[in-house]
């Protein structure tokens, strides 16, 4: 496991002989280990590298653990701090789990109840993680069912007056010569029309309760599919689309139709008229995965968390209704899967989708295998 993805713990202790006893027991269990001299350094370190457990003596020069805990408690609600004390009381303890700690131990401390209590600590950071995750999910759904109750409104009195005066449009440009002042108005008109008729049908999109189609059909033509016929939309002849799809075997819901649709105009978008666009598929885990990978101007880190907001769009007015990306996470959601994204400035973005193995996966080819075998004994 890297370092980066092993729990990290920190010790805060003005006695380097604890510290180094600490270190020695924790070390064996893989954690990533820091320490800290004295309260102030400890909260530098935690604010700038936050551990996921903290170890922290109750008294110290400059910053004692019980004003320690408070600040970083104050930064992060979720942090699990443990106090080691010599000179504890019950009530003390008491006091110190009320406003937050998550245990206060006595020193001295064995090896065995010092790891237990930090797989205790680690095992409380992931349940509270967990939570705030789900909360946070919760909320964009409540979101999300507002907004889509307020687009379903809109969209439909919208769509019959829009047709209407599409009609009419297409209909006068009938009647004007190539050229004229008069025709060239019309045809600007009838652009943003289309644009107008684009935004409510993302509007109708977002808001339905969509029946997605469980029928299914292969990946691999579905993915290709898909990129037809972005491309035929809006021929970009300087971007490349290149193809690592090692899924012959994998159907999926052909509603999956939309998801690639949108990634792959998402990925067009942020090229431009020119630049590459990879596209993979696998199987890894358990799950089907796809990546759509671009080379173009990437997304800025502190705006990644919102693109999944509806209407939040990274691309100039008039390029984007902002939901893409959230059409795409409601349908992976409703086919129990997800998608998660990676971008990096003047690199490009990769938005990978995912879902469970279909069932049935694989029963063809065990099925082509025994067929090989059979055949393969009766010609000996």
């Amino acid at each position: 496991m890297a370092d980066n993805q092993k729990p990290h713990v920190l010790i805060v202790d003005d006695d380097a002989g604890v510290r180094s006893f600490l270190i020695a027991a924790l070390d064996r269990c893989g954690y990533r280990m820091s320490e800290a001299e004295d309260g102030i350094e400890g909260l530098d370190m935690a604010l700038a590298d936050p551990p996921d457990a903290m170890l922290v003596d109750l008294q110290m020069p400059r910053l004692g653990g019980e004003e320690f805990a408070a600040r970083v408690l104050e930064q992060d609600p979720e942090a699990v701090v443990i106090i080691l004390t010599g000179h504890g009381t019950i009530e003390n303890a008491v006091e110190l789990m009320r406003r937050g700690v998550f245990s206060v131990v006595p020193k001295p401390i064995g090896v065995d109840e010092i790891q237990f209590t930090v797989e205790q600590a680690l095992r409380e950071r992931r349940l509270k993680m967990r939570s705030r995750e789900l909360e946070k999910r919760l909320e964009i759904s409540e979101r999300l069912a507002m907004i889509g109750k307020l687009a379903a409104g809109v969209a439909h009195e919208l769509n019959n007056p829009l047709d209407g005066v599409t009609r009419f449009v297409k209909l006068t440009l009938e009647t004007l010569p190539k050229g004229s002042d008069g025709r060239e108005f019309q045809e600007d008109a009838l652009r943003g029309l289309n644009r107008m008729s684009s935004i409510v049908k993302d509007l109708l999109t977002f808001s339905r309760n969509i029946a997605l189609e469980a029928e299914e059909e292969g990946l691999d033509r579905q993915v290709r599919d898909a990129v037809a016929q972005v491309m035929a939309a809006a021929p970009r002849p300087g971007i490349a689309v290149e193809y690592d799809l090692a899924v012959p075997e994998v159907r999926v819901p052909r509603g999956l139709f939309q998801v690639f649709s949108n990634l792959v105009k998402n990925a067009v978008d942020a090229l431009g008229e020119t630049g590459r666009i990879d596209i993979r598929a696998g199987v890894r885990k358990g799950e089907v995965f796809v990546d759509v990978a671009d080379d173009g101007c990437g997304i800025p880190e502190e705006l990644l968390a919102r693109v999944y907001e509806p209407f939040f769009t990274t691309k100039e007015v008039g390029q984007g209704t902002g939901l893409g990306l959230s059409i795409v996470n409601r349908i992976m959601e409703r086919f129990g899967g997800g998608m998660n994204i990676e971008s990096e400035v003047g690199r490009g973005t990769t938005v990978t989708v995912f879902l469970p193995i279909p069932s049935g996966l694989g029963t063809r080819k065990e099925e082509s295998e025994a067929t090989d075998a059979a055949g393969l004994h009766s010609a000996r």
